[in-house]
């Protein structure tokens, strides 16, 4: 009865601990968790753990850990609760030790390379401990159904967090190699105003230095003054699929293509072209990427202006055009003031620095792929790709892309919804996308903003007009596109693009529905966030949201 009694004791202290772990679910993110929100539940919920740990291993329930059914029960429970109460409290010791190193004001210069080199001795212990944990779980074979339920999903849990270590692991990595060395990084400045496939257009570019920890951004060019007579050699796909435009002379069609990879080192051998020197790595950021700086550092002053994390994304995209006319006579000026705000924001790294918000904001605009990274460096690309900063596409994405060719800055009212359904046509499986794109400039913008512009096709003031982009699953089959042209359709690189030209007058909606093969073996499809101003809204699989990050939907059997 003891023995019993003390079982169900152990029991009921693991499933506090799993209430505890449950309300924590979708509630934290990692700003909160860095910020110290949730760590009194874990705790609690290592401690519960623990003590199921410690009564299932009393002395009086040792003599039933040699019987050979109920011995293997016990064993896997003492086992279970006590890997599990393990990384519990490492992870509480390893969200400590981040707090510490955290706390208020960011280090800076060589200061900031060793934070990060610390960051990575602490990883590296976790993944230890982690490791440890999942090998020392007892008896796998004979188990009850409650048991096998709970080390599956404990399993599971683990390999979350070891996936999740692992990748802090190699974006400190990263970081620690790109900022305590001497490198040289091509900053591309991406304009949301005039999107493109799933970043906004390259409208400046210029370099980046980094030494020893110190980060120096000084004025970067208009890349309209950068054409190129003759360019590098273009990537297949890239050549196969919009050569015709040139992207290897243009800087501005650079971003054709969502797939930085291919993108990155081609601006890399464009900026050498153009006797800028080789780089290490390339940076694609826009003015999302600034906010998230400047709610870390507060307000910059920029050519006179204060701009702060509130105004920055409309003060770029849009207010500092309200007065330009077609005829652009303030161009160089603008031009100055929006590298500014860049600079100035780089240079606010090196003073003071909430590093907790930093963190936090960082990660949010890299969900929403406002900052893309490539370098030539081996282990920092690592990092770059475990972070999900490389802009790569797997071959279950799928990315809708809105690529301006009006030479206006319209995309700071055009509105996107798309949907993804599965139907049977005629026996097969056929995947169907409906793009509906909504312009809703108003009138009395300026001439820069709105438009006409007749020597890129735009006559009337405030019309759209581009390409709608789709970025498929590799593996799908004939494509057509409904009531409208196949401008592109081929191979980019694990997925399959499919693009139609598309023109939306002022104050109308207009629709294009692609549909294409899609056989059995697409399963799940990782729907991919496009960077817009406003953000894209989707309905698939039941489930409606905005793309500010990626969204994985599993579809349902019947349509498998």
């Amino acid at each position: 009865a003891a023995c019993t009694a003390l079982l169900l004791t152990a029991a009921s202290d693991a499933r506090a601990a799993q209430r505890r772990l449950s309300g924590l679910e979708g509630e934290l993110d990692a700003g909160g968790l860095l910020r110290g929100e949730g760590e009194e539940e874990l705790a609690g919920a290592a401690a519960d753990l623990r003590d199921a740990a410690d009564r299932s291993s009393f002395p009086i329930i040792t003599p039933l850990e040699v019987l050979p059914v109920v011995g293997r029960q016990v064993r896997a429970l003492q086992g279970l609760t006590s890997s599990s109460a393990s990384v519990l409290e490492l992870g509480v010791e390893s969200l400590d030790d981040a707090q510490r190193r955290l706390e208020g004001d960011l280090p800076t210069g060589p200061d900031r390379v060793d934070v990060l080199r610390d960051l990575e001795a602490s990883t590296a212990n976790a993944i230890q401990g982690v490791f440890g944990a999942i090998s020392d779980q007892g008896p796998s074979e004979g188990l009850i159904e409650p048991l096998r339920e709970a080390r599956l999903e404990i399993n599971s849990e683990l390999d979350e967090a070891l996936q999740l270590l692992t990748r802090t692991q190699l974006v400190a990595n990263a970081l620690r190699s790109m900022l305590e060395g001497d490198g040289r990084y091509l900053v591309l400045g991406a304009n949301n105003a005039e999107m493109q496939a799933g970043w906004g257009m390259p409208l400046q570019a210029g370099v980046l230095t980094v030494s020893d920890g110190v980060i120096d951004l000084p004025d970067l060019e208009p890349t309209s003054d950068l054409l190129l007579d003759e360019g590098p050699p273009l990537p297949d796909d890239l050549a196969a699929n919009w050569g015709s435009l040139e992207p290897n002379r243009e800087w501005r069609n650079l971003a054709l293509s969502p797939r930085f990879p291919d993108s990155a080192p081609l601006a890399a051998a464009m900026w050498e072209a153009t006797g800028g020197g080789p780089v290490d790595g390339v940076l694609a950021l826009d003015p999302y990427l600034l906010e998230a700086v400047l709610a870390a550092t507060g307000p910059v002053v920029a050519e006179g202006d204060q701009v702060s994390a509130e105004s920055v994304v409309p003060f770029v995209l849009h207010d500092q055009y309200i007065n330009e006319s077609i005829d652009e006579p303030g161009r160089a000026e603008r031009q100055d003031r929006l590298s500014d705000v860049a600079a100035a924001a780089t240079d606010a790294l090196s003073g003071d620095v909430d590093a907790v918000t930093l963190a936090e904001q960082l990660i949010e605009a890299a969900n929403g792929r406002h900052l893309l990274a490539w370098s030539k460096v081996p282990e920092e690309q690592a990092g770059w790709e475990s972070a999900g900063l490389d802009g790569e596409l797997d071959s279950n994405s799928m990315l809708v892309g809105l690529v301006n060719r009006g030479c206006n800055k319209l995309d700071w009212f055009i509105d996107v919804a798309a949907s993804f359904d599965v139907e049977t046509v005629a026996g097969e499986r056929e995947g169907v996308l409906r793009v509906a794109v909504q312009n809703s400039t108003p009138p009395g913008e300026s001439s820069y903003i709105a438009g006409p512009q007749p020597d890129c096709g735009v006559r009337a003031a405030g019309d759209w007009l581009g390409v709608v982009s789709a970025s498929l699953p590799g593996v799908v089959g004939a494509a057509r596109v409904e009531e409208g042209d196949v401008a592109v359709d081929g191979e980019d690189g694990r997925t399959r693009v499919v693009a139609s030209n598309l023109v939306v007058p002022r104050g109308q909606r207009v629709e294009r529905v692609i549909r294409f093969e899609l056989p059995l073996s697409v399963r799940r499809v990782r729907v991919e966030p496009d960077a817009r101003p406003r953000s894209i809204a989707w309905r698939a699989a039941g489930r409606t949201w905005q793309d500010g990050e990626g969204r994985t939907i599993t579809l349902p059997p019947d349509a498998r």
